[in-house]
């Protein structure tokens, strides 16, 4: 299947091994698949095919994930599996299993959603034994005794060994070997010794035996029982597929003893952005401070710190005009314009301070200052916009990536051309009036 779609190059298949983590299950396995250089479809388009032509044949995976290998990798480094991944957390391990699945096959059904994944894996089918509450007095049973004969009974002791060679070959005996099922054996025939009958008893005298089918594995997040959904979204805001996410969760209304907890790289974003909230603020602070020491004028200082605020929004309005969302690489962007724009207008008010000394009117000398940068700065802007077109219309491999830190710095430089030749001095005029 995938040899035969066009834009493939060529495929890996791994069985009990991934990219991320060397040990698996023997049922998981994965393929890594090379594009062409010259394909005419995108990377996402691919994936869609691909996830198309897998699930119409093949409807029985417990799960399927396409994450690129960027992407894998990442999640590795963050400890997270997915970029979207919701946790319930409670004290009943079969309740939330049991919610994990309804929750799942609700947000099977959102659209901007196209991998759900309950990480649940079901292991053999299992023979509960559970202890009656009079066994010990009526019959001097206790769980431990009754646990050491079933094993002793089942699968037999250890007395001796035989050597062969430099080999030491363990010699076991088996006392009973079941004709029947092993839980009918187990109910009928298995016979228990009592210490205090002195006498071999029938098991469902003691015990009560149940038989569960496909028993699912218990996860656990910080020693708490959970359950595990993974998810993968659409397009590129996040933001947008968590808000369906918690939509569905709400429509849900999971019993009180369930607590739900949204994660991913959806968590680790929303402490990225705290922490470039900071770094922002931080930097227009020390920007400020170095303007008021520089200049040793508190116009001058405010006109251009209100100039970089507004050239701020040019960065908002050109995410919102290409439907891009802000992520941790659009603050990066807001960084970068913020030392270019800085730049300029220290190079205008330098030119209005020094070069223009012989102008006893402050308004002639400020439009003075702004002439002649004006060239400097239109010729810096214009070619840096220019020169992040490629990476801001995805052209080459790898730049979808950085492609909203280049759609901000080229948002933010637009603005800078307006806010740097037009705003900032008007501003300033305005001060000194």
């Amino acid at each position: 299947m995938l040899a035969s779609v066009d834009e493939v190059k060529n495929w890996t298949l791994r069985v009990v091994a991934s990219l991320g983590s060397v040990s698996r299950q023997a049922n998981v396995g994965d393929f890594l698949v090379v594009y062409k250089n010259d394909r005419k479809k995108s990377a996402d388009e691919i994936k869609d095919e691909i996830r198309e032509r897998v699930q119409s044949k093949f409807a029985n995976f417990e799960e399927f994930d396409l994450p690129q290998v960027l992407e894998d990798r990442l999640a590795d480094i963050l400890g997270e599996e997915t970029p979207i991944s919701v946790i319930l957390f409670g004290s009943d391990p079969d309740h939330l299993i049991e919610w994990g699945e309804k929750l799942a096959n609700k947000l099977k059904k959102v659209d901007v959603l196209e991998e759900v994944n309950l990480k649940t894996s079901y292991t053999s089918p299992s023979i509960n034994v559970k202890l009656k509450n009079d066994a010990e007095i009526l019959y001097g049973i206790d769980i431990n005794a009754l646990s050491k004969q079933i094993n002793s009974l089942y699968f037999g002791e250890l007395v001796g060994n035989i050597i062969k060679g430099e080999k030491t070959i363990g010699l076991r005996v088996i006392m009973n070997s079941p004709k029947d099922s092993l839980i009918e054996y187990l109910k009928k025939d298995l016979k228990i010794y009592s210490p205090k009958s002195q006498s071999f008893i029938p098991i469902n005298y003691i015990a009560e035996l149940t038989f569960s089918d496909n028993v699912p594995e218990i996860n656990h997040y910080n020693l708490s029982p959970i359950s595990f959904i993974t998810l993968r979204f659409k397009g590129d805001n996040m933001s947008f597929a968590v808000s369906k996410v918690k939509d569905e969760i709400e429509k849900l209304k999971l019993p009180s003893d369930i607590v739900p907890e949204v994660a991913g790289f959806y968590k680790e974003q929303q402490k990225s952005f705290e922490e470039m909230i900071y770094v922002i603020a931080l930097a227009i602070l020390i920007i400020f401070i170095s303007l008021l020491l520089v200049f040793n004028n508190i116009k001058i200082t405010l006109s251009i710190m209100i100039g970089l605020i507004i050239t701020l929004f040019g960065v908002f309005s050109a995410l919102i005009l290409t439907k891009k969302p802000l992520d941790i690489t659009g603050f990066m962007g807001m960084l970068i314009v913020l030392s270019i724009v800085i730049n300029n207008n220290i190079l205008i008010f330098h030119d209005f301070i020094k070069n223009t000394e012989n102008i006893e009117d402050k308004s002639l000398r400020i439009i003075h200052a702004v002439r002649e940068r004006f060239r400097a700065i239109i010729m810096t802007m214009v070619s840096n916009i220019f020169a992040l077109l490629p990476i801001a219309f995805a052209i080459g491999a790898g730049t979808e990536i950085i492609q909203n830190m280049a759609i901000s710095i080229m948002g933010g430089l637009s603005m800078s051309i307006i806010s740097s030749l037009y705003i900032v001095p008007m501003i300033f005029k305005f001060l000194i009036r």
